[in-house]
């Protein structure tokens, strides 16, 4: 018994030295794994305001679903900017279940409409600039999404 206990805390101490030839013990941290692979915090913001990144999500008024919540006529939209700049790609409704091809979507709608990247201007075209049923208008949504984008960073 006082064999194994001795082999024990030799083996311990052992774990506690350092590998010879290195003085110190370097821990690489891997890079971040973002979920469906967005590194972009503000789009990441977005999404996660919208919808919790739940693929499934719909909104029983609006219709809007997926994590990007997209309607009916955002997929009209893209649609018309993918024809207009000699595309073939179209996208369905169906594709909003599919959080990659909705990144794809929102990346599509920005670039055009948003080229600089302003996020309050993401936020105009991405919420709308009526109110919505419940009065909540594109200020109180683009609040929402920074308050995320900052806890988030």
């Amino acid at each position: 018994m006082k064999k194994l206990i001795l082999i024990s805390i030799l083996c311990f101490l052992f774990r506690l030295l350092p590998a010879p030839g290195f003085t110190e013990t370097v821990i690489l941290r891997p890079e971040p794994i973002y979920i469906y692979n967005i590194s972009d915090p503000f789009t990441r913001a977005i999404f996660a305001y919208e919808s919790r990144f739940k693929t499934d999500a719909v909104n029983k008024i609006s219709g809007a679903s997926g994590i990007g919540q997209i309607t009916h006529s955002m997929i009209k939209e893209v649609n018309r900017i993918l024809k207009l700049q000699g595309e073939s790609k179209r996208y369905s409704f169906k594709d909003v279940f599919d959080p990659f091809k909705t990144h794809e979507i929102w990346c599509i709608v920005q670039d055009f409409h948003n080229p600089e990247y302003c996020y309050d201007k993401a936020c105009r075209i991405w919420f709308g600039t009526g109110k919505q049923h419940d009065g909540m208008r594109w200020e109180d949504y683009y609040n929402e999404v920074m308050e995320i984008y900052y806890l988030s960073n």
